[in-house]
């Protein structure tokens, strides 16, 4: 195999099994600033360490992206490798988003 091919194999691998997940991990659980214990909130003391998010985004990812494909193939999507590819971008983007406007809405 090329290295071309390896590379796009990687990060193909990391953004179906991982990103979707990942960003699905921050919105829900987003990342606490650390304080003192005593000081901590009961959401902050629910925040995940690196551990439980990587592999919480890895079985999000695994379950969301193939959901969504289910319900697009019902809608009468063709699923072939680039509608997976649209889509899985869709998803990243429109999660992004939603990041940000919780981002903003906490900042205010």
């Amino acid at each position: 195999m090329s290295l071309l091919v390896i590379i796009r194999i990687v990060i193909g691998m990391a953004g179906i099994l991982f990103l979707p997940g990942f960003l699905l991990t921050l919105i829900f659980f987003p990342i606490k600033k650390e304080t003192n214990h005593e000081e901590q909130s009961e959401s902050a003391k629910r925040s995940l360490d690196w551990l439980e998010r990587a592999l919480l985004a890895i079985a999000l990812s695994a379950s969301s992206v193939p959901l969504v494909l289910f319900f697009l193939s019902k809608l009468g999507m063709p699923i072939n490798k680039t509608s997976i590819v649209m889509l899985v971008a869709m998803l990243i983007i429109i999660e992004i988003v939603f990041l940000l406007i919780l981002k903003k809405k906490n900042r205010n």
